[in-house]
C-alpha cells in the first residue's frame, strides 16, 4: 500500500509540474525573436522582449554546472528568471541558485480544488476574433504601472499563444468588458489562469463568480489547478482551493520588478 501511494503522489507532481512548465513554454516562446532550447536538464527561453513573460528557464533537473549557467544567464538579462517547480532537482535547488548570487523574487501557492462550485452564470466564451482584445484588457489589469508599449507587446504574446487547448471567457457589462479569465488543458490537467476584474467592479463579488464558472467549464475528467500569489490563498481557500504545492521564482539582484 506505501508504494501505490507513492506512486500516485510521483504522477500528481509531474503532472503539475509539466502542466506548468508546458503552459509557460507555450507563452515564452510567443515572444519577440525568442530562442527556444529544450533539453532533458531544463527548457530556457531568452527574447527581446523587456519583461519575464519571454525569458526563462523552467522544468529543471540540472548539474553543478547548469545551474551555474543560469546564474550567469540572469545575471546578463535583469528580466530573465527561474523558475522552481515540485519535483525540480536536486534538492533544495533554490538554495544552490541563492549559492551563486540570485535571490527569490516571489513564491505562488499551487492550489487545486475537489468539491467544484455551482457555477454562477456570468462568463461568455470569447470569440477567437476578439481573443487579442480581451487580452489587452487582461494585460492592462495586470501590468497597469507599465508603460503602455510593454503592456501592448505582453498583450499581443498572449494572444499569439492561444491555441486549441486555451479558452478565453469575459464578463460583459453595459457593452464593456469587466471580468475576464481562461482555462488551459495541458497534461491531463486544467489550469485557471488570467482571472481579473476591472478596478471599479472589484469588491463586488464578481471574481468569485468568475472563478466558479471556470470551475464549472473545466473537463469534469481532469484536475484543476491554479496558481496564486499568496496575498490571495486565503481567498481561493474560502471556495474550496487547497494548497499542494509552491513554485519559487529567483533573479538577479538587480532584477527588473515587473
Amino acid at each position: 500500500m506505501g508504494h501505490s501511494l507513492e506512486h500516485r503522489s510521483v504522477i500528481e507532481t509531474n503532472s503539475v509540474r509539466s502542466h506548468i512548465a508546458a503552459v509557460y513554454l507555450s507563452l515564452a516562446e510567443q515572444a519577440r525573436s525568442a530562442r527556444v532550447v529544450r533539453t532533458d536538464s531544463m527548457w530556457t527561453v531568452e527574447s527581446a522582449i523587456d519583461h519575464p513573460v519571454g525569458n526563462l528557464a523552467i522544468r529543471l533537473s540540472v548539474s553543478n554546472e547548469d545551474i551555474r549557467d543560469l546564474a550567469r544567464i540572469a545575471r546578463s538579462n535583469p528580466n530573465f528568471r527561474v523558475h522552481v517547480l515540485p519535483g525540480d532537482r536536486p534538492f533544495s535547488l533554490g538554495a544552490h541558485l541563492e549559492n551563486e548570487g540570485l535571490r527569490q523574487v516571489y513564491e505562488l501557492s499551487i492550489l487545486t480544488i475537489d468539491e467544484r462550485p455551482p457555477a454562477a452564470g456570468v462568463l461568455v466564451r470569447c470569440p477567437d476574433t476578439e481573443v487579442a482584445h480581451l487580452c489587452a484588457f487582461i494585460i492592462d489589469n495586470f501590468l497597469w504601472t507599465s508603460p503602455a508599449s510593454l503592456r501592448a507587446e505582453v498583450a499581443a504574446v498572449c494572444a499569439r499563444a492561444a491555441n486549441e487547448r486555451t479558452r478565453f471567457f469575459r464578463v460583459d457589462r453595459g457593452g464593456q468588458t469587466v471580468g475576464a479569465g481562461c482555462l488551459i488543458e495541458a497534461s491531463g490537467v486544467t489550469g485557471l489562469y488570467n482571472i481579473c476584474v476591472s478596478p471599479g467592479e472589484r469588491g463586488q463579488g464578481l471574481g468569485t463568480k468568475i472563478v466558479a464558472d471556470l470551475c464549472a467549464f473545466a473537463p469534469e475528467d481532469q484536475p484543476i489547478l491554479l496558481l496564486s500569489e499568496q496575498e490571495l490563498v486565503p481567498w481561493y481557500r474560502s471556495m474550496g482551493f487547497r494548497e499542494i504545492g509552491r513554485s519559487a521564482v529567483y533573479a538577479s539582484p538587480r532584477a527588473h520588478r515587473r
